[in-house]
């Protein structure tokens, strides 16, 4: 059945062992990530009622994400991706760290959230491109479209797998546990990413192809409309409707609306995932043919 649904082809990725150890090492880390974001959600929560405050969590770490990842996409071009993704897992360890010190000593207050998610989007910011462009540099030419869409799988699967454990984590242990068992979740994709093997860096002209590359693709949305309604759409949906059902807002609504607790929100936060797992499984139907 497994063959069927995502071919050969896309099996035959997780036979490759460098692909294979950063998948692993993805999907324990992605997990562990969604832990803390649910955990966080569930912190401000107590710590406020304040819709626009708790909203300000997605803005300060969207905001540098969106004006940074176009310098964090040169990084990666001009960079070593795996050492660039290891700074990355490292500054989001202290990041995990300082707010499980913060909630277990109770010295927690809003405005340390916000920040930790300004400086968590920084690192985003970083992160994603170096992901997209090493991604490709595991696999062979012919499994590319299967290996993105694989990873992007595991990506989502992490929204099942993240928010129910931490639901339960914080239920039992407290939401400092989900921060610390984040902090450790890192260490699976550094160790992952320290033993891929080493790619050369791309040359200045190459670097040069690349910008050129992506201002012609700036120019060719400008004059695609039905492309330029698609990324409307997607920006619309992103300002308007996915803060009704983030991390940050849900949360709010689970605990003073529902009247539940911290693993009701994680089984929301795991609902809430389930049709970008599927789509992305989807793409894994299409990736088999390419």
């Amino acid at each position: 059945m497994s063959s069927k649904l995502f071919g050969s082809k896309t099996l035959g990725l997780l036979r490759a062992g460098p692909f294979r150890r950063y998948i692993i090492g993805s999907l324990i880390s992605d997990s562990g990530t969604w832990m803390q974001m649910m955990a966080q959600g569930w912190v401000m929560s107590t710590l406020t009622n304040r819709a626009i405050l708790l909203g300000l969590i997605s803005f300060a770490a969207g905001l540098p994400t969106i004006l940074l990842t176009p310098f964090g996409g040169s990084a990666a071009d001009r960079l070593d991706k795996r050492k660039i993704l290891i700074a990355t897992q490292i500054a989001q360890i202290a990041f995990a760290l300082g707010l499980g010190w913060l909630v277990l000593t109770n010295r927690i207050q809003i405005w340390h959230v916000i920040i930790f998610a300004g400086l968590l989007g920084i690192s985003i910011a970083f992160e994603m491109p170096a992901i997209s462009a090493l991604v490709p540099e595991l696999v062979k030419r012919d499994q590319i479209a299967a290996a993105v869409a694989l990873d992007r799988s595991v990506f989502h699967g992490s929204r099942l797998i993240g928010p129910s454990l931490a639901g339960l984590f914080v239920g039992w242990w407290g939401a400092a546990s989900a921060f610390f068992t984040n902090a450790v979740s890192f260490f699976a994709l550094i160790a992952a990413l320290i033993s891929l093997p080493k790619r050369p860096i791309g040359t200045a002209e190459e670097e040069a192809q690349r910008r050129s590359g992506f201002a012609e693709g700036l120019r060719y949305v400008r004059s695609n409309r039905i492309i330029m309604s698609m990324i409307m759409l997607i920006a619309l949906n992103t300002i308007f409707i996915f803060p009704a059902i983030s991390p940050a807002m849900l949360p709010l609504y689970v605990r003073n609306v529902l009247k539940l607790g911290p693993q009701s929100l994680g089984w929301l936060m795991a609902v809430s995932g389930t049709g970008a797992f599927l789509g992305a499984v989807g793409l894994l139907t299409v990736a088999r043919d390419r």
